[in-house]
C-alpha cells in the first residue's frame, strides 16, 4: 500500500483540510489536487468518496432522492432567472413608457405654443395695429374722450419714455396732477420738465422709485399715505424685458451675505419688476384708492404677448433655460390674472380694475428688446405708425378711454 494512504495519513487529512468535516467532496478534491493519490489508487479514498454519498443521504433522505433535489434546485434557479428577466423587461417597458409620455408632453407643448403664436399673430394683425385701433375707435364715446381731470391725482409708473410718457402727458394736458414714478432721476427729470412745458401744467411730479425693490415701493407708498393724498388713477405701466437671467440687487446682496437665503429672497429681475413690483404697488395704494372711491381705478398695462404664454407655477423661469421674451409674456399673463383677482376682492370698495394692451407701437423699447418682432411687425406692416402717421394724440386718447371714464359698473 502506498504509504501516503496509510490509516495514519488519512486520519491527519481533516487537520490539513478542515473542510473535510463538512464537505468530503471538497476535501477529496483538495487531496487529489495536492498530489496525494487518486481514488483508483487508494482504497481509503474510495471509502472517503463513498462517505460523501452517506452525508448527502443523511441530509436529503434516500440516495435516489438526490437527483430529484437537484432538479428542484435547478427549477428554482430557472424560476428566479425568469422572474429577474421579467422584472428587467418591466423596468425597460416603464422607462420606454416614461420616455414616450415625456416626448408626447413636449410635442403637445410645442403644438400649443405654435397654436398660441399663430392666434397671437392673426389676432394681433386684426386688433393691435393702427387699423385695429381705428376700427375699435368707432365705438368710443366722444364725451368719454374730452372731459377735464382737474383735481384728479394720477400715479403713473414707467412714465419717462414711450407710451407711458405719451399717456402721462395726455393726463396732464387735461389738468390732472400726475406723479411720475421713475427709477432714474437723470431720466425722470427731463421727462417731467418736458410734460410741464408742453401742457403748461406744473402739477407734474417726479417720484424716484426702483420697482424691483420691495423696500423702495413701500417707502414711496408710506410717503404718499402720510400725506393722505387720494389716488383716483393708478397706472401700472412698469415693465422690462431682460434677455439674460438677472437677479434683483436685493437678491445679489443676499447672495454675498449668505448663500442660504438665495433660495428665498433672490428674485429674477423681470418677475420682480413686472409682477411683484406691480402687486406691491397696487396693494400699497389701496387705502388711497379707497379715499377716491367710487371714482378710483387701477389700469394695468398687459401685452398681447400674453396669448402665447399659459399660466405657470414657475414664476421665476428657473425650471428651464431662460427665455426673456417668454418670461415677459408670462409676466403679462399673470398681471391679467391678478387684475381679475383684484376686481373680485375689491368689488365692494368702489375701485375699478382694468387690464389693457396698448397695441403694437414703434417704440425704442420694442426696437431694443424685440428686434425681430420690431422688424416684422412695425417696419414691414403697411399700417404701422410711421406709414400711417399715427399721431401721439391717438395714443393718448386710447389711454384716456380708460382713465377718464370714471363712472363704471
Amino acid at each position: 500500500m502506498d504509504p501516503r494512504c496509510s490509516r495514519t495519513g488519512l486520519v491527519q487529512v481533516p487537520l490539513l483540510y478542515p473542510s473535510l468535516e463538512t464537505s468530503p467532496v471538497v476535501a477529496l478534491h483538495n487531496i487529489r489536487g495536492n498530489g496525494l493519490c487518486n481514488q483508483s489508487e487508494c482504497p481509503s479514498l474510495r471509502l472517503l468518496a463513498s462517505s460523501e454519498v452517506l452525508v448527502r443521504t443523511d441530509r436529503y433522505g434516500d440516495e435516489d432522492d438526490v437527483d430529484d433535489v437537484e432538479e428542484r434546485e435547478d427549477e428554482r434557479v430557472e424560476k428566479v432567472d425568469d422572474e429577474v428577466t421579467m422584472a428587467e423587461k418591466l423596468i425597460t417597458r416603464q422607462k420606454l413608457a416614461e420616455g414616450f409620455f415625456e416626448v408626447e408632453e413636449i410635442r403637445k407643448k410645442r403644438i400649443h405654443k405654435a397654436w398660441r403664436t399663430t392666434a397671437f399673430v392673426v389676432y394681433g394683425y386684426l386688433n393691435f395695429t393702427k387699423s385695429g385701433f381705428m376700427e375699435h375707435s368707432k365705438y368710443f364715446k366722444v364725451e368719454d374722450m374730452r372731459p377735464r381731470m382737474d383735481g384728479k391725482n394720477c400715479i403713473f409708473t414707467g412714465a419717462n419714455s414711450g407710451i407711458g410718457f405719451a399717456a402721462a402727458e395726455g393726463l396732464a394736458s387735461r389738468g390732472a396732477s400726475v406723479y411720475m414714478v421713475c427709477r432714474s432721476k437723470e431720466r425722470g427729470e427731463p421727462a417731467v420738465s418736458k410734460i410741464q412745458s408742453n401742457t403748461r401744467n406744473q402739477n407734474v411730479y417726479l417720484e424716484v422709485c426702483d420697482l424691483s425693490s420691495v423696500n423702495e415701493i413701500k417707502t414711496f407708498a408710506e410717503k404718499l399715505n402720510s400725506k393722505e393724498i387720494p389716488v383716483h388713477v393708478l397706472v401700472n405701466n412698469n415693465g422690462i424685458l431682460e434677455n439674460k437671467r438677472t437677479l434683483t440687487p436685493e437678491g445679489q446682496n443676499l447672495c454675498h451675505i449668505n448663500l442660504f437665503f438665495v433660495c428665498f429672497f433672490s428674485l429674477e429681475l423681470s418677475f420682480a419688476v413686472n409682477v411683484l413690483g406691480t402687486y406691491v404697488m397696487t396693494q400699497s395704494m389701496q387705502p388711497l384708492l379707497e379715499k377716491a372711491a367710487p371714482d378710483s381705478r387701477v389700469i394695468t398695462v398687459a401685452s398681447g404677448g400674453m396669448y402665447t404664454a399659459p399660466l405657470t407655477k414657475d414664476l421665476q423661469f428657473s425650471e428651464e433655460k431662460f427665455d426673456g421674451t417668454m418670461q415677459y409674456a408670462r409676466n403679462k399673463r399673470v398681471l391679467v390674472a391678478l387684475t381679475e383677482k383684484w376686481a373680485e376682492m375689491y368689488k365692494d370698495k368702489g375701485i375699478g380694475f382694468y387690464a389693457m394692451h396698448p397695441g403694437w407701437a414703434e417704440t425704442l423699447g420694442v426696437a431694443k428688446n424685440l428686434p425681430e418682432f420690431f422688424e416684422s411687425s412695425c417696419l414691414n406692416l403697411q399700417n404701422h405708425i410711421r406709414h400711417q402717421k399715427l399721431k401721439i394724440e391717438d395714443v393718448r386718447d386710447i389711454w384716456a378711454r380708460y382713465a377718464l371714464k370714471f363712472k363704471h359698473a
